[in-house]
């Protein structure tokens, strides 16, 4: 959690990043609010350092929590304990000591003083602090609580940590939430056999007493036996969370893609190994009709990353729409190339694959049959945004899941993968065809899938369609992946949306001067094009960090995608954040 560093950075650039001119202007919004205080940190030190000269007021107190924030994840104890110190000296009033006592505890953790840090944590109001505050909090006093026991050995520390994963856990999601519930287990496993039956015995709370039998399974040397008494568990804590994790693991051993050719796709053999001088060939649309929808919002994209990443490498972009991909290969493998990024059509990717070569790429869509050489993939498609829709309803509790969707391919698409996923988990979800022949027929028909049968409705439909439905469905909480978001925050449809649940890319979802840039660059860049900048911005970050995420399959990187993990099958698999429409981004 806090403690562990992930592998990705900058998502932040100057608007010059995408014109490669040098940046000369700011990085960074004119103003931070205090969930961007404690939200991710997706820059490195000197740029909240820079942007501190350009804040005052309420503003630099949360551009000192940000900056002492950054310095804290480098290690740089001294610039932490600095912007610490500032932040006291500025202080006034409840909400700003509040704030205060929350970066002095981190101070103090980071330089190993966890007694003075726990002694500040005793002083935070968590409940006066933004939701994302709070999400720091309990992080934060989980591992300094785990890092007293591990100095002491007293069961109260491990405790304490554990108390506060349990805090933690129901204000999280994706990848953050299941991290949670690990490291709550891992905490209690810390514990001898006999505290944790002594714990069990003397618990009446379920959920408590699931935590502690799950950690005690753990404790079990035979796979077998853990295996048995894992589906034991499941029967007997049906509505627990710690399900979450055992359906994961589940729907991990066959791949997320359960519909669809790619999901037959053998594991990847060999890796990726890039270093400065390198060869590297970007193969991408560059002219002709599918140039301003995919091939130049890539270019852009890999652009951007190389230069964000200042990368000292020899980069040729190839233009997919005036060569044969069978001779550039040829020349690639004579040249001495490295990697290939791209392509981003089907078709091309399946021209790439064709030549057998052995040269290790990171390609924009899902290949129609395995590469020779090594060779993963973004999945930018209706089976992926269907697999993530009811992994989601899956953490959020959903008993009587449903799918309304139109007879639209990516909608047929989206609403077979989302019942295959959850039909594999044993949570069988209702599927129901609904009339786009007009409007009115598709509210009727909507109304006619009576939605208070269920407890969530996952729609896999446009903007237009999924607001013209949503009167005919009442109080149901609604579901709405990529295709219901027109790459607008705040718009009037979102607002009409208010209190259904979107998950997309955290660029598109969160503006940000990157994002503006972009735009600004190709103003008529739809939701799409968008996607595909950021998959191709993250495709550089994934061959930088390569070796890093396949040492450790449960680390991520923090990409424009989401947090990007290895998956099966040479899947780039990307956690969605997710968001609830009607509140301002």
């Amino acid at each position: 959690m806090y403690n562990k560093l992930k592998l990705g950075a900058a998502a932040v650039a100057c608007a010059a990043v995408i014109t490669l001119s040098g940046c000369s202007g700011t990085s960074y919004t004119s103003a931070i609010s205090d969930a961007q205080a404690f939200g991710p940190v997706l820059s490195d030190y000197q740029t909240y350092e820079t942007q501190l000269g350009k804040t005052q007021g309420e503003e630099r107190i949360n551009a000192l929590v940000l900056a002492a924030r950054s310095a804290a994840k480098a290690g740089d104890k001294s610039a932490t304990a600095a912007r610490t110190a500032e932040l006291n000296s500025l202080a006034q009033g409840p909400s700003q000591q509040n704030k205060a006592n929350l970066i002095n505890a981190l101070s103090l953790y980071v330089s190993g003083e966890q007694t003075r840090a726990e002694e500040y944590l005793k002083l935070v109001n968590a409940p006066a602090l933004v939701p994302e505050g709070q999400i720091f909090y309990y992080d934060l006093v989980s591992d300094v609580e785990r890092a007293l026991y591990g100095k002491t050995s007293q069961t109260r520390y491990a405790l304490n940590s554990y108390t506060a994963d349990r805090r933690l856990y129901p204000l999280t999601s994706g990848t953050q939430r299941n991290q949670t519930l690990q490291r709550a287990v891992s905490t209690l496993q810390l514990l001898p056999e006999g505290e944790l039956n002594a714990l069990l015995t003397g618990s009446n709370d379920v959920t408590d007493r699931g935590f502690i039998e799950y950690a005690l399974i753990g404790k079990s040397r035979s796979s077998q036996v853990r295996e048995q008494l894992y589906g034991d568990f499941s029967r007997k804590y049906q509505d627990h969370p710690l399900n979450e994790l055992l359906g994961r693991k589940s729907v991990s051993a066959a791949g997320i893609h359960v519909v669809g050719q790619e999901s037959a796709l053998p594991e990847v053999q060999g890796g990726i190994n890039l270093k400065n001088g390198d060869k590297v060939a970007v193969l991408l649309p560059l002219s002709g009709r599918f140039a301003p929808l995919v091939g130049e919002p890539a270019r852009l994209g890999i652009m951007a990353a190389l230069t964000d990443r200042n990368a000292k490498l020899d980069v040729t972009f190839y233009d997919t729409a005036k060569i044969d991909v069978a001779s550039l290969v040829q020349r690639l493998e004579a040249n001495g190339t490295a990697l290939i990024l791209g392509p981003v059509l089907r078709p091309e990717v399946s021209a790439l694959n064709a030549t057998a070569t052995r040269i290790p790429s990171i390609v924009l869509n899902v290949p129609a049959q395995r590469a020779q050489g090594p060779q993963w993939f973004f999945d930018l498609g209706p089976n992926y945004e269907g697999a993530l829709a009811a992994r989601k309803m899956q953490q959020d509790q959903i008993k009587s899941p449903a799918v309304f969707h139109t007879q639209a391919k990516d909608s047929q698409r989206a609403a077979a993968s989302f019942k295959a996923v959850l039909d594999a988990r044993g949570a069988q979800a209702r599927q129901c065809e609904l009339s786009n022949a007009n409007e009115a027929a598709l509210r009727q028909s909507a109304a006619a899938c009576n939605a208070s049968l269920s407890d969530g409705v996952y729609l896999p439909l446009t903007s237009a369609e999924a607001l013209n439905v949503s009167p005919a469905l009442g109080s149901v909480p609604l579901y709405l992946t990529d295709e219901s978001y027109d790459g607008y925050n705040n718009s009037a449809a979102q607002m009409a949306l208010r209190g259904a649940q979107l998950g997309d890319m955290p660029w598109l979802l969160v503006d940000s001067p990157l994002k503006a840039s972009f735009l600004k660059s190709l103003p008529k860049a739809n939701s799409q094009a968008q996607r595909v900048f950021a998959a191709a911005y993250d495709s550089v970050g994934v061959a930088f960090n390569f070796a890093a995420l396949h040492s450790n399959r449960d680390d991520v990187l923090h990409g424009l995608t989401g947090d990007i993990s290895l998956g099966r099958g040479g899947l780039l698999e990307t956690e969605p954040l997710w968001v609830r429409l009607g509140q301002a981004r």
